[in-house]
């Protein structure tokens, strides 16, 4: 069943966006071919799921702030109950493969990616905790969601009681004022080669400016009429693909938030297949890396060829077997433990809320 108040294609947008870190971390594997210039700026899909937070979040949770009926306690465990199984288990599971990976040959560096497990596990991962990324490496990005989760009620109540206007004016300030501070101050003691390639250190605060765009972004149009031709939005993809083909990384990310605005304003219909893969993306996110690490050392070491010069025809086989492993976490992982722990956080609440009656 369809979610109420599901945007589809925002939804859509949140498939694409993991496919894109998907194909990014694969390329590597291939012989090089002209379109991986594209694909190469696949690691922006996680900026896109940053802004696409901060404008989920307050589409879905503005109501109950500015009606009061908010609880904080209730939306950090759905938030909890929405990322943490998932990472658990596909932490687990990366680590189990590189513990016998070590004894059988498999797993170089062992003891490097190990350590990495503690920092993981607590989604410390990106306040310069590490120094690399090991383990199930796209759960890095899940320290600054997590952060962003706790501190999201200060953040998005100012918006709310000031005007849009103001609030978007607000939000604009905050985006520009934590980009120029990452870059100046933050940057140089990461050591990344730019903003959007901060994926350990101080790489939680990678979020800052972003989250503040999904903010303003839902501040503008949440709750106006949705009546904008589907023209809208493409155009403002065609505008991010010249800017990903010109190297621009800064306006891609700047115009994720507008490409935001005119896909909840213009209702675009998306196929089914496509929001189906929206659906699962989080787990797509999250289990690419078991496929990458696991599939590809076991093709280098059973068949002929190495990485880096694999067949292209490879890479569909890949990416089928990625969406049925993401299938099956969502399945057998992500949708019945997120279900049970809101079920166990309502026990819970039903029981607190008798004990204060009494």
């Amino acid at each position: 069943m369809k979610s109420q108040g599901e945007i589809e294609s925002i939804t859509a947008l949140r498939g694409i966006a993991a496919l894109s870190v998907v194909l990014f971390h694969f390329h590597v594997n291939y012989e090089p071919l002209f379109l991986w210039k594209a694909v190469s700026y696949g690691f922006l899909g996680v900026d896109v799921f940053f802004v696409l937070s901060g404008f989920i979040m307050y589409y879905v949770y503005a109501p109950a702030l500015r009606s009061g009926s908010f609880r904080y306690s209730e939306f950090i465990t759905k938030r909890f109950a929405r990322i943490y199984p998932v990472h658990l288990v596909t932490l687990l599971a990366i680590t189990l493969f590189v513990l016998v990976g070590d004894r059988i040959g498999l797993a170089p560096n062992a003891k490097e990616s190990l350590a990495d497990f503690w920092p993981q596990l607590t989604l410390l991962y990106g306040w310069g905790v590490t120094s690399g990324i090991h383990l199930n490496y796209p759960s890095w990005s899940l320290s600054p969601e997590f952060t962003a989760y706790i501190v999201f009620p200060l953040l998005a109540t100012p918006l709310i009681l000031l005007s849009r206007r103001n609030a978007v004016l607000l939000a604009g300030i905050a985006a520009a004022s934590s980009f120029f501070i990452l870059d100046r101050f933050i940057l140089p003691m990461d050591g990344a080669a730019s903003i959007f390639r901060m994926g350990d250190g101080f790489a939680a605060l990678r979020i800052v400016p972003e989250f503040s765009l999904g903010l303003g972004a839902a501040r503008l149009v949440c709750g106006r009429e949705r009546n904008w031709i589907a023209a809208v939005p493409l155009a403002v993809i065609a505008a991010m693909a010249a800017s990903l083909w010109a190297g621009w990384e800064i306006l891609f990310v700047v115009l994720v938030p507008v490409l935001l605005v005119g896909l909840y304003m213009s209702r675009l219909a998306v196929p089914g297949w496509l929001r189906f893969i929206g659906l699962i993306s989080f787990s797509i996110y999250m289990t690419h890396a078991l496929v990458d690490t696991i599939g590809y050392k076991l093709v280098e070491v059973i068949g002929p060829w190495k990485r880096g010069a694999l067949p292209i025809w490879m890479l569909p086989i890949f990416l089928a077997l990625t969406l049925l492993v993401a299938w099956l976490c969502w399945l057998i992982v992500e949708e019945p433990q997120r279900k049970r722990i809101m079920r166990l956080y309502r026990t819970w609440s039903r029981s607190a809320d008798a004990r204060q009656i009494a």
